[in-house]
């Protein structure tokens, strides 16, 4: 059967096990006002995206492929070497990140977030409350961005740096707070922990430590309908 590029929901439609990306039925899922989709899984090559005022439970997204949340809410995603980018109000609400990337930026909202593995970036006006970082997470709160009630375990660290706004990080033995030129408050280190002041540890740069591929900066906003248009990347790249 011939893929089809776009697949589209519309408002007051419901569809439960999508698939997107290479080798799927569908390369991309838009979801327009008032459609919801669930347990959609997100494949290399493909994205979802989520217009304002739409539902998405447990997507699953692998690597190489994304879910944007623009105006949304996507709840109990799992990126699994893929990426989340939240926007324009859009909010995330229990995503668990296994070596994927989730950017905040432009409003956006990210809730409960648990980073097993990968990276959290919070910037231009983005929010992210109750984070909890494990082993080999990093969350980057960058500027304009604001964190609240942040987790360090061990072998885990959060990085604030110039302009970026972090409150009430707990940082647990074997965790890294490290504050390069961004404004921290209410912190606790417990004993074994280590704060940093200054440059100490290589931050992420959103993504352009090998993490993420290279991506860096605002979200990247693919051509689509409901009048979105080009693409956001501080590299410049199409």
């Amino acid at each position: 059967m011939a893929q089809v590029y776009e697949f589209i929901v519309s408002a007051g439609e419901v569809f439960d096990g999508l698939s997107a990306g290479n080798g799927q039925p569908n390369q991309t899922i838009y979801v327009l006002p008032g459609g919801e989709i669930t347990n959609t899984v997100v494949f290399d090559g493909g994205w979802d995206l989520l217009s304002a005022n739409t539902v998405a439970i447990g997507t699953t997204v692998m690597a190489g492929a994304t879910e944007y949340v623009y105006g949304a809410v996507s709840s109990d995603a799992q990126l699994l070497g893929g990426q989340q980018q939240v926007a324009a109000g859009g909010v995330t609400i229990g995503t668990h990140i296994v070596g994927g990337e989730e950017l905040v930026g432009y409003s956006g909202q990210a809730i409960d977030t648990t980073i097993a593995t990968g990276v959290q970036g919070v910037l231009g006006s983005g929010f992210a409350t109750g984070t909890v970082i494990d082993s080999g997470g990093a969350e980057e709160t960058a500027t304009g961005g604001t964190t609240i009630g942040v987790t360090v375990n061990a072998g885990a660290i959060e990085m604030v740096e110039t302009g970026g706004v972090a409150s009430g990080v707990t940082v647990l033995s074997g965790g890294i707070l490290q504050i390069d030129g961004g404004a921290a408050s209410a912190y606790t280190i417990a004993s074994g922990a280590t704060l940093i002041l200054g440059t100490g540890v290589e931050p992420f740069y959103f993504f352009d430590a090998g993490i993420g591929g290279g991506i860096s900066g605002p979200p990247y906003i693919p051509p689509t309908v409901s009048g979105f248009h080009g693409q956001f990347r501080r590299d410049g790249r199409r």
